[in-house]
């Protein structure tokens, strides 16, 4: 589907420009409203020309949320369990990074902030986990020769 001379590109968001053909390049006054122009670029936020359909594009859903619940029953569950539930935390880590992914593929996500913030806890207890089992190891040597 090659260019003509003269012929300048679509410009402005179209669902399906299969079937049409731009008879005229020059953009067209709509009727009705006094500064819009057809075939000029639109504003993706749903203000668009009066009549013209558009759907606004939703972000993916993420698991925000639950992993921020999840670390902080890590969280609560580590001080109650003396510190099982901090098994927890490495479950909330993969799901905090895998929200933080899609976040930050669409930038202005709502959930971006509870993704760092669940990340962040996380990140903590698997630190504490880590330190914990390592303390837990070398005791475990230390006395392993008496």
């Amino acid at each position: 589907m090659g260019m003509q001379p003269g012929q300048q590109p679509p410009q402005g968001f179209q669902w399906d420009s299969a079937g049409q053909q731009q008879t005229s390049p020059a953009p067209q006054m709509l009727q009705g409203s006094p500064n819009i122009l057809q075939g000029a670029p639109q504003s993706m936020m749903g203000n668009n020309a009066y009549g013209q359909n558009q759907i606004m594009m939703q972000p993916p859903s993420t698991y925000a949320t639950a992993a921020l619940v999840v670390a902080i029953l890590a969280l609560v569950g580590g001080f109650a369990t003396s510190g099982l539930g901090c098994l927890l935390a490495p479950v909330s880590l993969l799901m905090a990074n895998s929200s933080l992914k899609v976040t930050t593929m669409h930038p202005g996500h709502s959930d971006h902030g509870i993704a760092r913030s669940a990340q962040i806890i996380s990140a903590i207890l698997c630190g504490i986990l880590l330190a914990g089992l390592g303390f837990f190891v070398f005791i475990m040597i230390a006395f392993s020769g008496l």
